[in-house]
C-alpha cells in the first residue's frame, strides 16, 4: 500500500519466539508476494532475541567487542556451576534449608534450587536489577534471617553473573537488557531502527516478558 519503501531498506518486522516460527513466516510471505507478482522484499521475521542481537551488532559495529551470546544449554551449565560453588562454600547454610539430609531430599532440593534460581535471575533481569543492587537492599532489612532464601538466590545470581563476565558472554535476558539500554542511550539509534522497521507485528504477544515489551515499545516510539 505504499506505506514503506522497501528499496530504501524499510521492512515490516515480525517478531516471534521460535526460530522455526520466524522461518515459517519468511517462507509463507515470500511465496505470497511472488504469487502476487511482487518482489519478495520489505519484510523480515526474527525472534525477539535475534532482533536484540541485530541491535547490538549495530552498536558494536566492527569493533570486535560484541559479547558472545550463550544458548540455554550453556546458561544452564553456568548456573549449575554457580549453585555447586555456593553449596561447596556454604555447606552448613545449604543443609540448614533441608528438613532431612536423605539422598532423595538432597536430590529434590537440588532440582528445586536450580528451577527457582533460574526464575529468580530471569525476574531480576527483567526488572533490570543487578545482583549487587539486590544484595545491597538485603543489607538494610530488619530481620536478615527472614530473608535467607532471597539472599541465597541473590548470591547465586551474583555467582552466575561472574561466570558470564569471565567468559565475556551474555545470556538471552542480558542480550535484551543490553539492547534496551543501547536504544535508551542513543536517540540516533532509535530513529534509525524506527525508520528501518516502521511497522512491527508481535506473534504470540502473551508470551513476552516485560523487558521484551519494553524493547518493542522503544522501537515503535510515540507513534505506536
Amino acid at each position: 500500500e505504499g506505506q514503506i519503501d522497501p528499496l530504501d531498506g524499510q521492512q515490516i518486522l515480525i517478531v516471534t519466539y521460535l526460530n522455526a516460527s520466524a522461518d515459517h513466516f519468511k517462507l509463507r510471505l515470500r511465496a505470497r508476494l511472488i504469487a502476487e507478482g511482487l518482489q519478495p522484499i520489505g519484510f523480515d521475521a526474527r525472534t525477539l532475541h535475534s532482533m536484540a542481537l541485530e541491535i547490538l551488532k549495530l552498536v558494536y559495529g566492527d569493533s570486535g567487542m560484541l559479547p558472545t551470546v550463550i544458548d540455554e544449554t550453556q546458561s544452564n551449565n553456568f548456573l549449575s556451576r554457580a549453585i555447586d560453588g555456593w553449596r561447596d562454600a556454604n555447606p552448613t547454610l545449604w543443609a540448614a534449608f533441608l528438613p532431612d539430609n536423605g539422598p532423595q531430599m538432597r536430590a529434590r532440593w537440588r532440582i528445586l534450587i536450580d528451577r527457582s534460581a533460574r526464575a529468580f535471575i530471569r525476574t531480576a533481569k527483567n526488572a533490570r536489577y543487578r545482583p549487587e543492587a539486590i544484595l545491597a537492599r538485603l543489607e538494610a532489612v530488619e530481620n536478615p534471617a527472614d530473608w535467607a532464601f532471597t539472599r541465597l538466590f541473590a548470591e547465586l545470581y551474583a555467582r552466575y553473573q561472574e561466570i558470564l563476565t569471565r567468559q565475556g558472554a551474555l545470556d538471552y535476558d542480558d542480550q535484551v537488557w543490553e539492547a534496551v539500554d543501547a536504544v535508551e542511550r542513543n536517540p540516533d539509534l532509535a530513529i534509525h531502527l524506527r525508520r528501518r522497521w516502521p511497522f512491527i507485528l508481535e506473534d504470540e504477544a502473551q508470551d513476552s516478558v516485560p523487558l521484551q515489551e519494553e524493547l518493542l515499545n522503544l522501537l515503535i516510539g510515540e507513534r505506536g
